[in-house]
């Protein structure tokens, strides 16, 4: 290990003298389409504002071509402010865009159409990018804003996390739990593909995992709705992760390694055959596995991840998308036996699993006249999961899941605009679901045990349930296929009027074979443009999702299960300062109906574990969320969120209310960042050019050409848990008939993060490091306690300080 750590130390000090030298010149190019129709627009006057000095009148005068592409050469390596001006469309403005040198930095743009003026109504701002479709709690990021984030670890889900509307599930899980909901309650969309749970290790019915399989580096935008959102997204009770993949470099072959304490991988692009067109893909692997003996590490998680995304033009109007996605993961975690405080008596299990899935995708999109446009997209996903629970050192099983899901779906969608004012937006989906559960449980009879004056167990015998005469015995034994189709459609509208209106309005349709299951969603949505840059926004929205495929299958009864659904209202006040600073307030309710819950959990048996499920939960979350965010303009950048929410759902047993899984009440999360871009000051040019910086260069105490510190802090309200009672007579413990639910709470959560980013723009090669800490004051946050069946309780604890580094070569 001692040699392992001096080589890299070489290498490390070697490889800044070698590759810092003489800088180059850059490029910037890109194409510019309308916000609606995605048709090129041409003549667009492109204007560059560099952090060193102003370009000279010819680069700032650059317009677009009858394509919409324009191309900016021998830019000095910086960041600039871009911005897009053309009549008839709102200006817009991209700040910290990185020139690199001997490098293409690609950045498009869409414009949106500029309404009638009113005097003294100022909508908007032209470095925030607004949706068109949704008019409350919808929040827009760029790759940009996901790398810069502290404890985000360049996963998408973990840098949603920072939105007010947004709480985690732990540490350890990216689970994005929007507004008192639950566990798999988000939609993700990948390039109008929808994914069931795009992580490493994704579980059933979930939406989370402790590795995100999407690579951040093929991201180009993120619109995420945290409630009452469009018509055109179904199935999902609380939110919609909607991300859009990049295109490939279309001027130049380039590539991308990077290598970190999670794994290491590479990514390559550049231009097809065809005009125009383009792939990138993405290949990463897991590292611990490589030095785990170094460490003495037993349970190590391998994961490898492929992704791939690719455009050919057929023709001016007509493209292809392909998009590819290929996950595969491992974990054999060994038991460690403890004697003295055994989950399973006198038994100890090892666990191994291996899931994985895959996606493919094309897309064919038609941009069939100069006011709108048409998507065909055909896909398949497949999740797989082989997981056994073995008794230590033997063959015999105590439990395995071996199954998979399956959906292969076509689907329509259709964007007009109908006049100046006016858009029209329509769309069918078919889905073939094809499911096999297989999961099975060794049989656990309840057992009541006699104890000697010596405490030590004399005698036991089964618990006979007074309802059946017969013993309690636990036990898991599902084998069933599952064959169904679900259709879907939405018709959706946007329009302005009276000039100060903006009015959105959609219905949505869905049926699910296998149940007969038919759910029918309004949804609207109003803004009115004030004075002085304010917004007044409403909105309403009725969400069904359809049961869990695991849950159909876990009981016969369960054929008949309706979907949950929950009714959003939602109001809320927008105010842009400037035009890189704006504020939000809102205030919402979230109703929770029919919502499948477990028939035992209705009983007075603290024993009973039947599987068969009821649509009879109830909930309802409400509360205020405020947000404060600052765009990027030169170096400062940050955002501030506070919510108030209460989160509550009815106990069936006495139909009282409590406090759901999530009721943290306050919630506080403040980040920010500042941009140090030394490469504009003599000094450093002079400090650059000495051996002995290039050489400490990586230690972080020297600077670099662009230095980024961020640093973010969270906070987060008890959450509530039942503290459940233990009986030493049957080893277990148990929640008593009339003992409430969640009146207890742990302690409030409280993590500071840091994160420092390092760039060397180099001759041939760009150098990136990076130091992610997360928890740098170790505070000790509970996730939960486990129950122990001799009666004590252990604690689990959340992440604790964790240091993560990274290098990336771009070349």
């Amino acid at each position: 290990m001692i040699k392992k750590l001096k080589l890299l130390t070489v290498f490390l000090v070697i490889l800044p003298i070698m590759l810092i030298s003489e800088q180059n010149f850059g490029r910037l190019s890109g194409r510019v389409t309308d916000k609606i129709t995605e048709q090129p627009i041409s003549g667009v006057a492109i204007f560059l504002q560099g952090s060193r000095a102003k370009v000279d009148s010819q680069k700032a005068s650059m317009i677009t071509d009858e394509r919409g592409k324009y191309l900016i050469k021998n830019l000095k390596p910086q960041r600039y402010t871009v911005t897009f001006r053309v009549i008839g469309y709102k200006t817009l403005s991209e700040t910290n865009v990185t020139v690199k040198p001997n490098w293409n930095t690609t950045l498009n743009a869409k414009l949106e159409k500029k309404m009638i003026e009113i005097p003294g109504i100022k909508v908007g701002s032209k470095y925030f990018v607004k949706s068109e479709d949704a008019v409350v709690s919808a929040k827009n990021m760029d790759i940009r804003e996901i790398k810069q984030q502290p404890g985000g670890v360049y996963d998408v889900q973990r840098s949603i996390q920072a939105l007010p509307a947004v709480v985690s599930g732990t540490d350890q899980n990216n689970e994005i739990i929007v507004r008192g909901g639950k566990y798999g309650e988000n939609l993700f969309v990948v390039d109008n593909i929808e994914l069931a749970n795009p992580n490493h290790f994704a579980w059933q019915g979930t939406g989370g995992g402790p590795v995100n399989i999407i690579q951040t580096e093929l991201i180009n935008n993120i619109d995420f709705y945290a409630g009452a959102f469009p018509a055109k997204y179904g199935n999902k009770a609380s939110s919609v992760l909607d991300i859009t993949l990049r295109e490939g470099n279309k001027n130049k072959y380039i590539g991308k390694l990077d290598v970190g304490m999670a794994g290491f991988g590479g990514m390559a692009e550049g231009p097809l055959p065809t005009e125009g067109g383009s792939f990138v893909l993405s290949y990463h692997k897991s590292f611990l596995s490589l030095i785990k003996s170094s460490f003495g590490l037993t349970a190590v998680p391998k994961y490898q991840s492929f992704q791939g995304k690719q455009v050919i033009n057929i023709s001016n109007n007509n493209k292809l998308i392909l998009n590819q996605i290929w996950a595969d993961d491992k974990i054999f975690i060994e038991s460690e036996p403890d004697e003295n405080n055994s989950a399973y008596g006198d038994e100890e299990n090892d666990i191994d699993s291996k899931t994985g899935q895959y996606t493919l995708g094309v897309t064919w999109k038609n941009t069939f006249n100069p006011t709108g446009y048409y998507l065909l997209t055909l896909y398949r996903n497949r999740n797989r999961w082989n997981q056994d629970i073995l008794k230590t050192n033997t063959d015999s099983l105590n439990f395995y899941n071996h199954s998979y899901e399956t959906l292969n779906t076509a689907k329509f969608d259709f964007n007009y605009q109908l006049s100046e004012r006016t858009k029209f937006k329509c769309g069918v989906k078919w889905e073939n679901l094809d499911m096999k559960h297989d999961k099975w449980g060794a049989p656990d009879t309840l057992m009541e045990y006699i104890y000697d004056d010596l405490g030590n167990i004399d005698s036991s015998f089964a618990v006979i349930d007074s309802t059946t005469g017969e013993p309690y015995v636990y036990s898991t034994d599902i084998d069933e296929n599952l064959k169904s189709n679900r259709y879907s459609g939405y018709l959706q509208l946007n329009t302005h009027f009276w000039k100060y209106f903006n009015f959105n309005s959609g219905i949505r349709y869905q049926h699910l074979n296998f149940n007969n299951n038919t759910d029918i969603s309004p949804r609207l949505g109003l803004t009115i443009n004030l004075p002085q840059r304010y917004s007044l926004n409403f909105a309403y929205g009725k969400h069904f999702q359809n049961p869990e495929y695991y849950q159909l299958t876990s009981h016969p009864q369960n054929d008949d299960l309706k979907s949950k659904y929950t009714e959003q209202y939602i109001a809320g006040l927008e105010h842009y300062f400037s035009d890189d600073l704006k504020s939000s307030i809102e205030v919402y309710y979230k109703k929770y109906q029919d919502i499948p819950i477990s028939k035992s959990s209705i009983t007075p048996d603290p024993h009973d574990s039947d599987p068969e499920l009821i649509n009879k939960g109830e909930g309802y979350a409400k509360g205020v969320e405020l947000f404060l965010q600052k765009h990027i303009k030169k170096e400062l950048w940050g955002t501030l969120s506070y919510s108030y929410s209460i989160s509550k759902a009815k106990d069936m047993r006495n139909d009282k209310w409590y406090n759901w899984d999530f009721d943290y009440r306050h919630i506080f999360t403040g980040l920010i960042g500042y941009k140090f871009e030394f490469m504009q000051y003599d000094w450093y040019q002079k400090l650059r050019d000495k051996w002995w910086a290039k050489a400490l260069s990586w230690t972080y105490l020297i600077p670099s050409d662009e230095t980024e510190i961020a640093f973010k802090y969270r906070y987060m309200g008890g959450k509530p848990y039942t503290a459940p009672t233990y009986h030493k007579e049957w080893r277990k413990w148990v929640v008593e008939e009339d003992e409430e639910i969640n009146t207890e709470r742990f302690p409030a959560y409280k993590r500071f993060d840091l994160f420092i980013t390092h760039k060397w723009f180099l001759n041939k090669i760009n150098l990136i490091t990076y130091l992610n800490i997360e928890n740098i004051f170790n505070h000790p946050n509970i996730w939960n306690y486990s129950y122990q069946e001799d009666g004590t309780r252990d604690t689990i604890y959340q992440t604790g300080r964790m240091i993560v580094g990274g290098v990336k070569l771009e070349f």
